[in-house]
């Protein structure tokens, strides 16, 4: 990016950086979703523009639908306690790429457990309640509330959602999206700008109709 801009930034190249690592793993994502769909039998990527090629993908295949959170869980932390603990992924949904903190593992169904849900394809209805309220973030009254994830094993009535939140001790078992990870020696520690992920993302499931989002979370944890 020097090279092209030379009077960028260090926190706009430091910027940068971070969104091309974003798209880079939804690359390999993608590439395993065209895998597991027999469409390319081949361990060896083709030579294209990676993220231009991604996209083309996208719209020649129709392998990433628009109307599903691509969940993928890569990484954990330990901190020595459960509750301040954290799972680590990335998600694309549509246009809109970033990442996810969840409960440190492992994963289960039991309620009351402070750890991550079950792998899987969930469905989302709208929920509120007394913390969480349309006009919990002051700056932005929510229309509709906050995304509820249920599936076959996991009841809606266990409120699992989506909202702002950078670590482990924001969540009970619910979705915390961000635009960035911070590190600390290398390690993953939090994220950052939640609460601008998350309207986004309310942003496009309004947009699309809650009745029409899924959720899919794979697990890529090493």
């Amino acid at each position: 990016m020097k090279y092209h801009h030379p009077d960028a930034s260090d926190d706009k190249i430091k910027e940068h950086l971070k969104e091309t690592k974003t798209k880079y793993d939804a690359l390999y994502d993608f590439w395993a979703v065209l895998k597991a769909k027999g469409i390319f039998k081949t361990d060896t990527f083709w030579y294209f523009e990676p993220f231009g090629w991604v996209e083309q993908m996208k719209r020649v295949f129709g392998v990433l639908d628009k109307n599903i959170i691509y969940i993928t869980r890569k990484w954990e932390r330990w901190t020595g306690e459960n509750g301040s603990s954290a799972t680590f992924g990335t998600f694309v949904f549509d246009d809109i790429t970033g990442f996810i903190c969840e409960p440190y593992g492992p994963e289960t169904t039991i309620s009351n457990q402070d750890k991550r849900i079950p792998v899987g394809t969930y469905k989302l209805v709208w929920y509120t309640s007394a913390n969480f309220h349309k006009k919990k973030y002051k700056k932005r009254v929510l229309q509709n509330g906050f995304p509820n994830l249920y599936n076959e094993k996991v009841p809606v009535s266990r409120h699992i959602l989506i909202h702002a939140g950078v670590e482990g001790k924001d969540t009970l078992g619910c979705l915390l999206p961000a635009t960035n990870i911070i590190k600390e020696k290398g390690v993953i520690v939090k994220t950052s700008n939640s609460r601008k992920m998350f309207f986004k993302i309310i942003d496009k499931i309004e947009e699309i109709g809650i009745e029409n989002i899924k959720i899919i979370i794979k697990d890529e944890i090493k």
